[in-house]
């Protein structure tokens, strides 16, 4: 049985039964429920209201998410880029796509170190590389951390530092 018992409609009647009109009452509920599941960026939820209900609503909605402290790009940015093995530049593309204004995903991926995060995220493929050539080994392992969005800087000082490693 699947642990999510509860499936909302795909609209959300705007009327209460005695024909009174909620004011952002039942968009509250939908982005509770929604942030049930997971942290969402401020970007996400609008987008997810704005499917079900009027902008009005929506905004209501999120200014008081928002007062409640229940949306917070900067916690949810934070958050979001813990434990991935990602680069700066992939991580500003994901947090943009996710809803988070460029100031914050930059603000947040300004304190963000990445040498030790490639140097992680480059070591298993540098053992894989173990046997070839120095030249060979940079190059593949360039083009591994560089999809991963580390900048050409760090790629360079993270594959002299792995090269040691897998050297001995």
């Amino acid at each position: 049985m699947s642990p999510r018992t509860f499936s909302p409609p795909k609209k959300f009647p705007l009327t209460d039964p005695q024909g009174g009109l909620f004011i952002g009452k039942k968009a509250i509920d939908y982005a509770l429920f929604l942030l049930s599941f997971r942290d969402r960026s401020e970007g996400e939820i609008r987008k997810r209201l704005e499917e079900r209900f009027p902008k009005g609503e929506v905004d209501e909605a999120v200014k008081r998410l928002k007062e409640l402290s229940l949306i917070n790009d900067l916690s949810f940015a934070s958050n979001f880029i813990k434990g991935r093995k990602k680069g700066k530049i992939l991580l500003l593309k994901e947090l943009l796509r996710k809803g988070v204004s460029r100031e914050d995903a930059e603000r947040v991926l300004s304190e963000l170190d990445e040498l030790p995060i490639s140097i992680e995220a480059g070591r298993k493929k540098a053992l894989s590389l173990r046997g070839l050539p120095y030249r060979d080994f940079r190059a593949k392992l360039y083009r591994y951390l560089r999809m991963r969005g580390f900048s050409q800087d760090v790629i360079e000082e993270a594959t002299r530092r792995l090269w040691e490693e897998v050297k001995r």
